[in-house]
């Protein structure tokens, strides 16, 4: 339209007004353009389809004359109008047109140039039907146009703008002129800086469009003067409830109003409420006060809708779009006349079902869902279909009121239970539950659920509990008088009758003595026929008022109910909501009930998460449901029963959900998905999750600012930097970012985060450096949610592409640490773009401020002190200095705010590789900040690995390394969660991906064990130099010896039957490392390979390799980080495990002192806790009593520490060693002690820890033989002697088996004093267990 030099006047969602403005002797050559202009949108398109799959359909009318303009509104908002009868010819010029046509009404075709349009008549009117343009030349079109273009003042000869007003100079008084058409919702925006893309939103409107029918006798004059005074009139009426009028369009005698409730910034509580009683002032204002109305009709619709900018840079509109927006536009003329609105609308307006009438569906080309309508408060039987929660968790709450209730009917006195809580929370379904309750008991029950409207009516609440104890709610309305005369008689002087009239629609005839009353003396009157009957009914049985939504009930209520309480035996159970509004404050009576000592009152708080996860399963029919969604439900629904059933119903809408049945045999206990309980087919990205409108109207109360700075924030998620949302809020300063935050901290929207977390942060004068590292967060989850919602697709999509980006350059470890990837060498081993972003990670381990460098002298002394077994140097003070001065590591904070985020943000982007090379450094990661047992943020890490479907999917290629980490990193989880089935499984996978076989038979095994014996004996014989290997290549390399050395732990694990199998491993991981080139990892296998020889009782080769790391480690001078210090603290560590096997306790102790001392103190390294190492902590046990508590109680903070139950065991185990060894003091019971075995013994992770659980076992058998319970000993006694064949030489194991041979003893000792003649039997049952472990 632009192009060809036209104005679009009015955009209205589905229709265009366009507008060539030219004198009236150029109106033929104009009548041209606008056809060609018609011609060409109908060829481009339609009708063609649209990216969301609607089909777009264009219907087109022209027309040309004289039009008049007009402006309507006041000082603050104002809206321009075309009027006349060319506007009336184009509207039924359109409304003739098919599909694909353009109409010209018969005065466009009077003033065309017929020699260039070839038209035809359409059958029986007089508009005509455009066939084509006679202008078959471009060139010819081209003169054409440049002779119109002289003729249209706005049309600039710029080859880029397409109006001259985008070009106009700054003006200030034109802007005031022109900022009273904008809204103000937007007029904030623009004010703010906000760029125009960022106000669109899509977000739950309220819509209201009104269509005024006026009479055709009606002059222009007349005509212009009732539309004034009814935008007046509409927009001061929206106003109070922060509705609006969007558009304002005329088409013959007919005026239509696009007016909103709920738009940006105006979002409030009980908008659907709001927006019927606005339409009910509007129809009755413009009924009786505008002259010549003829019809008001009014559409309401509630729904998700469009709402922000449409069209080009140089022309562009503010409006709202949507299906909910075009059904409300439709409805008026599909029942004219009055306030028709969807069901959406009627149920979200909690009004009187009285209030409402079902309206028969119309037949169109595009249905309608059902409607009803609000007209003179016609009384029907339509009823909603409303769903109930199961009342689950609320247990308690119903014990109360069943305590209560006998308490009441023991004493007879007048007692309240109060249920007290927000909306959602359960208030209805505890009523309807304890209603049940009550009538099983046989007690008289009165209920009564109140609404919004019924606190503005003076004693409704008491005048409808009556009805109902009347029996007057269910009976036919002629009936009413005879069963309320029939409830008096007796109780009432039948000249009192006449003051129920009004109450309950009766007649009965006026008496003298009540007509000279008046309205305070008839009001007491009642009050006393109510008290009398009510007190005459309690006497006879137990009376129960049951009264739901109670803070609604009216003030003239309050004050009978609480002089009822006084006088008349009755039990009242309420359920309200906290008066938390302006709207909602309660009357002095109701202050005083609630504060009654006889009021029990509860606040219903959120379910536990169990209670919710029971009830989401009872809502879906199902018995389980996957772990992933089970943390989704918890997260979004934060506990209350409302949230969680529309997740699941938008869950269930969107066809999220798959139903699945469980299959009668039971599957194979060592299987991934088993372990991880996830359901891959459940993907939650592609529905709109619900968010309660309650953080929409909490976001709109804030200010443009804050509300973009919110908006930004919840796309990059919970928590956030400062930094990042710097970077990605539109053209901000550092200073409105450090005022926007501060206010929304004042105002509990953020708060701090951390450890350092603090009153507010600095910002650095040069632009755009916020202090680094504050985390922020936001106070309530749900206000992130909503916030996150009203992005559009694209919008969201832009903006979590420049998180991304910005993030990419911080996804590494930590300086302190060397810098580097998770996985070693990641970004070299895959074939993308990965590896052009290493410049800056490498910076890491280059910068020296980030390194700890110890001095030349401190080095050699460590190495003498290594050699020597000794580390005196860490108890000087050079030493805990260098130590403790080291940078703290911030890789955990790294994996949370970067490389999780990272993964999710290109997760939005659909960049799948990348979304996956960053899952999996956040798993690997996980477990680089816990070694044993993965903590919480590990687990999740991995949780999404196991939902993401990407190994599954053809169309997604993944790197063969990527997909060997991949499988390495299951094979680590199950390994420290106890699958070593599946382990091993996924540890060979993970190696044949890496080209790395290792052999599946005996055979194999036995030929593999030749050749690498003969590769190490050639290695160490040969003293050949390592091979330089690209970075590429040392990943594999690394990834592979990382793989070996997890399998022959795994194969140690049973030493008797995989023995053989567990040295091959080692042995072929000693080779890959000796052939390369990294020190470090040299050191690290010839520790590892130590270990294993040790652990399977090859002391020369133990003490061989010990040694030669000790050596390797003397010869390097390198930059100690952090991961270096680790090392060398593990080759102390192994260096004092070594002389502990070896009988130099002395030494064992000292060693272990120093190590603990580095390792704790400062929290800045990560200790190594496997059972072992633990192990050589407790050597200190041998020691003194102070020594020994220090251990414990290093081992309890561990344990808290890593959540693990492997060191847990560890620790129990060494209590039942100090209970047993006598010591004179137990850091635990051994009802502790037991508690734990009998909590955890059937866990798969304890399962595989043969050596612990022996030991564990062992103890508990020698306890209870020493106390002589000797069917106790027998238990432990078999289950230990089941774990001796899969122990193995470690300092564990050997503790195990010499507690499990002290067992052997005492029962020897039992068969001589009990059965002598089985000692012989017994003597060989000792012997068999003792020799093989001496041969061993």
């Amino acid at each position: 339209v632009l192009c060809f030099g036209g104005d679009i006047l009015n955009f209205t969602g589905d229709a265009l007004l366009v507008l060539w403005k030219v004198e009236r002797s150029q109106l033929c050559d104009i009548i041209t353009l606008a056809a060609k202009c018609s011609l060409e949108m109908q060829e481009q398109f339609g009708p063609s389809y649209t990216e969301v799959g609607l089909e777009l359909r264009l219907k087109m009318g022209l027309s040309a004359g004289h039009v008049s303009q007009l402006i309507v509104g006041d000082e603050t908002r104002r809206h321009l109008l075309v009027i006349g009868q060319q506007v009336d010819d184009v509207s039924l010029a359109q409304s003739l047109a098919q599909v694909g046509e353009v109409i010209l009404s018969p005065n466009c075709w009077e003033l065309c140039d017929r020699d260039t349009l070839e038209a035809e008549i359409l059958q029986g009117q007089k508009a005509m039907k455009l066939r084509y343009l006679k202008i078959f030349h471009p060139s010819d079109f081209d003169e054409h146009f440049e002779k119109c273009i002289d003729h249209l003042q706005h049309y600039p000869n710029d080859e880029v703008l397409l109006r001259n007003a985008v070009g106009l100079a700054s003006n200030h008084e034109l802007e005031l002129a022109l900022r009273r058409f904008v809204l103000g919702n937007v007029l904030k925006k623009i004010n703010d800086n906000q760029p125009l893309e960022f106000v669109s939103e899509l977000r739950q409107v309220t819509t209201v469009f009104i269509n005024l029918q006026f009479k055709e006798t009606m002059k222009t004059a007349e005509l212009c003067t009732s539309l004034q005074q009814a935008t007046i009139s509409i927009s001061g009426i929206l106003e109070v409830w922060r509705g609006a009028i969007i558009k304002i369009s005329t088409f013959a005698k007919c005026c239509t109003f696009l007016c909103a409730f709920g738009l940006p910034g105006d979002k409030k509580d009980d908008e659907s409420t709001h927006a019927l009683d606005s339409a009910n002032s509007i129809s009755n204002f413009c009924s009786k006060k505008l002259r010549k109305i003829e019809l008001v009709s009014i559409g309401i619709t509630s729904g998700l809708i469009f709402c922000g900018v449409t069209g080009t840079h140089s022309r562009q509109e503010y409006t709202v779009i949507g299906s909910k927006a075009k059904m409300a536009s439709r409805m008026p003329m599909l029942y004219p006349g009055m306030i028709s609105c969807d069901e959406e609308t009627y149920s979200k307006s909690g009004l009187p079902s009285c209030f409402f009438k079902k309206l028969p569906e119309k037949k169109t080309s595009n249905p309608l869902p059902p409607c009803v309508a609000g007209k003179n408060n016609v009384l029907c039987t339509c009823m909603l279909s409303i769903k109930c929660f199961l009342v689950k968790g609320r247990e308690k709450e119903i014990r109360i009121f069943q305590a209560a209730l006998q308490g009441f009917v023991r004493r007879k006195e007048g007692r309240v239970v109060m249920y007290e809580g927000s909306t959602g929370y359960g208030k209805s379904q505890l009523i309807a539950e304890i209603d049940c309750l009550a009538r099983e008991e046989n007690h008289r029950i009165i209920a009564l659920e109140l609404a919004k409207v019924d606190i503005k009516e003076s004693f409704y609440a008491v005048r409808s509990l009556m009805a109902i104890f009347f029996g007057l709610d269910t009976c036919r309305p002629y009936k009413r008088q005879d069963i309320l005369q029939s409830k008096l008689i007796g109780v009432l002087d039948e000249t009192l009758y006449c003051l129920l009239n009004d109450h309950f629609l009766v007649k009965f005839p006026q008496s003298a003595e009540v007509s000279r009353m008046n309205n305070e003396t008839k009001q007491k009157e009642e009050e006393m026929l109510f008290l009398s009957i009510l007190q005459k009914a309690a006497e006879e049985e137990t009376l129960i008022f049951i009264i739901d939504e109670a803070h609604y009930i009216d003030a003239a209520s309050w004050d009978f109910l609480a002089k009822l309480l006084l006088s008349v035996p009755l039990f009242i159970v309420m359920s309200l909501s906290p008066f938390a509004s302006k709207q909602l404050v309660p009357c002095a009576s109701a202050e005083g009930i609630m504060k009654s000592p006889k009021t029990t009152g509860i606040v219903l708080q959120e379910l536990e998460p169990s209670m919710l996860l029971e009830m989401a399963r009872q809502e879906l029919g199902v018995v389980s449901i996957p772990r992933e969604m089970e943390t989704f439900l918890i997260r979004r629904s934060f506990g209350v029963p409302l949230y969680c059933d529309a997740l699941l119903t938008d869950l269930h809408a969107n066809e999220v959900l798959e139903f699945c049945r469980i299959p009668e045999e039971e599957k194979e206990e060592d299987e991934w998905d088993n372990l991880s309980s996830m359901m891959y087919l459940l993907n939650l990205s592609k529905s709109h999750i619900f968010f309660p409108k309650i953080a929409v109207a909490q976001l709109d109360s804030l200010s443009p600012s804050e509300q973009m700075a919110v908006k930004c924030a919840a796309v990059i998620g919970h928590t956030f930097t400062p930094e990042l949302l710097l970077y990605i809020l539109p053209e901000w300063t550092n200073r409105k970012m450090e005022e926007t935050l501060l206010t929304l901290v004042d105002s509990h929207v953020f708060e701090y985060c951390g450890k350092e977390a603090s009153r507010s942060f600095s910002l650095q004068e040069e632009p755009g450096m916020l202090q680094q590292g504050q985390m922020m967060q936001f106070c309530t989850p749900l206000l992130r949610e909503g916030a996150y919602e009203l992005w559009l697709e694209d919008q969201k999509k832009a903006l979590h592409l420049k998180c991304a980006t910005f993030l990419k350059h911080k996804a590494h470890k930590c300086r302190s640490c060397g810098g580097g990837d998770f996985i070693s060498f990641h970004r070299y081993a895959v074939d993308t773009q990965m590896s052009s972003v290493d410049s800056l990670l490498g910076q890491g381990c280059k910068t020296k401020c980030t390194a700890l460098v110890l001095p030349e002298e401190t080095g050699k002394r460590l190495q003498r002190s290594l050699a020597q077994g000794k580390l005196k140097f860490l108890k000087n003070r050079c030493g805990k200095e260098e130590a403790t001065n080291l940078a703290p590591c911030e890789c955990g904070k790294i994996v949370e705010s970067v490389v999780s985020a990272l993964a999710h943000h290109c997760m939005m982007v659909k960049d799948k590789p990348t979304a996956f090379y960053y899952l999996l450094e956040s798993a690997a990661a996980s477990l680089y900040l816990s070694n044993n047992y993965m903590k919480a943020s590990g687990l999740q890490g991995l949780s999404a690995l196991a939902v993401f479907p990407c190994l599954k999917r053809p169309k997604l290629k993944i790197n063969q390394f990527e997909e060997a980490t991949f499988c390495s990193l299951k094979g680590e989880v199950c390994f420290n969660m106890g699958q070593i089935t599946l382990a091993k499984k996924l540890i060979k996978r993970a190696l044949r991906l890496l080209h790395k076989g290792f052999p599946h038979t005996c055979v194999g095994a036995f030929f593999q064990s030749l050749l690498e014996e003969s590769k190490h004996s050639a290695c160490h014989a040969q003293q050949r130099q390592a091979q330089y290997m690209g970075r590429k290549a040392l990943a594999v390399r690394q990834q592979q010896i990382h793989c070996l050395s997890l399998l022959w732990q795994l194969y140690s694990l049973d030493s008797t039957a995989q023995s053989k199998c567990s040295r091959l491993a080692a042995l072929m991981e000693i080779n890959l490392a000796d052939e390369s080139e990294n020190k470090m990892q040299i050191i690290s296998t010839y520790m590892d390979f130590s270990q294993f020889s040790q652990s399977m009782g090859y002391k020369d080769e133990w003490l061989k390799y010990e040694m030669m790391a000790i050596q390797r480690s003397s010869q390097c001078n390198f930059t100690f980080t952090r991961e270096r210090l680790l090392m060398t603290a593990q080759l102390a560590q192994t260096l004092a495990y070594s002389k502990l096997c070896l009988g130099h306790l002395t030494q064992s102790i000292q060693l272990g002192e120093s190590i603990l001392t580095i390792c704790w103190n400062g929290e800045f390294i990560h200790v190594h806790s496997h059972p072992d190492t633990i192990y050589r902590g407790i050597c200190i046990l041998s020691s003194t009593g102070f020594q020994c508590i220090r251990v414990l109680d290093w081992l309890w903070e561990l344990t808290t520490l890593e959540e693990s139950i492997v060191v847990l065991a560890c620790f129990y185990s060494a209590c039942l060693d100090l209970l047993l060894c006598d010591a004179g003091f137990g850091y635990r019971t051994f009802e502790d002690c037991l508690k734990f075995i009998n909590q955890y013994e059937a866990s798969c992770i304890l399962k595989s820890q043969s050596n612990i659980m022996l030991s564990l076992y062992s103890s508990l058998a020698i306890w209870f033989g020493r106390l002589q319970q000797w069917d106790q000993f027998e238990d432990n006694f078999m289950k230990a002697k089941r774990l001796v064949s899969k122990t193995n030489a470690s300092l564990f194991g050997t503790h195990g088996f010499f507690r499990f041979l002290e067992c052997q003893v005492l029962l020897l000792r039992k068969v001589m004093e009990d059965t002598p003649e089985k000692v012989r039997e017994a003597r060989g049952s000792t012997l068999g267990v003792i020799f093989p472990f001496c041969q061993f």
